[in-house]
């Protein structure tokens, strides 16, 4: 049984209750029996049930676009998680003394770890993270694919790095405020990182090197 059956059912069930609206085995007769009824129905309650309708499909919309929100935000957090797992391995090959280097940031906020290690381009969102390291003759792959923002076309990840590569913060933008991950103000006012722009909007998470905690990067501002 669809959706929308399951809604007449529920606004029948209910109006029964209610002398003026006395036609639930009218309807479904005509609805679920295919039998034929003596009466139709007036129009006042036909527009009852259509009004009750509207207003059972519009919850359950709302309720089905937070859901998917919630679907790209989970993938945003494992994104961000598994891009930082491969800058870790990125790190492990280029020493420099004690430390370990990360790339630097690019112009766009993108990874500039791809080429070669002596002339290191930019990695873009959903191309490869690979770069030729030394003198090897062939490319070490980071990532096979650079995960894009599940609405690359409106909302962007962004990278950002330290220059002498001691450090990096990754940041996403979550679409559902409410998330827990999302710093609040003393007033539950959701807030952003001062000044990263994932796209057109303010990020709001972030994951960071071990070394940082990503508002030593950024400040965390009311959006």
């Amino acid at each position: 049984m669809s959706v929308i059956k399951y809604g007449i059912v529920i606004t029948m069930n209910f109006l029964s209750f209610f002398p003026l609206f006395r036609f639930q085995k009218r309807f479904q007769k005509k609805w679920f029996r295919g039998e034929q009824s003596e009466a139709g129905f007036t129009l006042i309650e036909i527009i009852v049930v259509m009004v009750i309708i509207g207003i059972l499909v519009t919850l359950g919309g709302g309720s089905f676009i937070t859901s998917q929100q919630k679907g790209r935000d989970a993938r945003r957090k494992s994104d961000l998680r598994q891009i930082a797992n491969a800058l870790e391995l990125y790190a492990n090959d280029h020493p420099t003394g004690t430390n370990f280097q990360y790339p630097n940031h690019s112009g766009g906020f993108e990874i500039e770890g791809c080429g070669t290690s002596g002339t290191p381009t930019t990695c873009s969102w959903g191309a490869a993270f690979q770069q030729t390291v030394g003198s090897a003759t062939a490319a070490t792959i980071y990532m096979p694919e650079l995960p894009s923002d599940p609405r690359a076309t409106a909302i962007e990840y962004h990278y950002e790095a330290d220059p002498d590569g001691e450090w990096y913060v990754l940041f996403a933008r979550l679409e559902n405020t409410e998330d827990a991950a999302v710093e609040k103000s003393g007033g539950d006012a959701p807030m952003v990182y001062d000044g990263i722009m994932c796209g057109d909007l303010g990020c709001n998470y972030a994951v960071a090197s071990s070394n940082i905690v990503p508002t030593e990067a950024a400040a965390l501002i009311v959006e």
